[in-house]
């Protein structure tokens, strides 16, 4: 099995998927977390972001209050528009996602102003994907870990140590069990 740029091997033995935030022991460990639900989710969610940036625009210069209508209607002119997504706190910027990396080109080539507003209209940023585990993965005591839970929670842990650690913290009794 060839490794992606999402696994790294690490230098104490195992791997870590870099896409999933997990590290793994060894490589029929690191194939079925490939296979898993959530490296599949997590490589489509890429992908998809991906597609969306390639054939989306920035968007500033519009005056303050243009409605979403407006910049799609606007936009139209060049080809179907998919989605538009205006700065909710300031309405300074918007991005406009084409329904083609086609209609992107012709945007770009052009000229643009919205009510008399010569606007600025640029490629959308490419940024790199990145997971952010949420901050409280461990389960809530009194609840049943199942196996795949209690094996992210110790794939997580740097060293025998702090896999006792996470054990001990998971099956940990809560205030009512103790009153039992």
């Amino acid at each position: 099995m060839d490794l992606d740029t999402d696994i790294e091997s690490l230098s104490r033995g195992g791997f870590l998927c870099r896409l999933c935030d997990v590290r793994v022991a060894n490589q029929p460990s690191l194939e079925y977390h490939i296979k898993g639900k959530k490296h599949q989710k997590l490589k489509s969610v890429r992908a998809e972001r991906k597609a969306q940036e390639e054939k989306s625009v920035f968007v500033v210069g519009f005056k303050k209050g243009t409605s979403e209508q407006e910049i799609t209607e606007h936009f139209q002119s060049f080809g179907q528009v998919a989605n538009v997504i205006m700065d909710k706190d300031k309405g300074l910027y918007a991005i406009v996602e084409l329904e083609s990396i086609e209609t992107r080109k012709k945007v770009l080539s052009e000229q643009h102003c919205i009510n008399g507003q010569k606007l600025r209209v640029k490629p959308r940023e490419q940024k790199e994907f990145r997971y952010i585990p949420k901050k409280n993965q461990g389960t809530p005591k009194g609840q049943m870990l199942n196996q795949l839970e209690l094996s992210q929670a110790l794939c997580k842990a740097n060293d025998v140590d702090e896999q006792m650690f996470q054990l001990v913290h998971l099956f940990e009794f809560s205030e009512s069990e103790q009153k039992l």
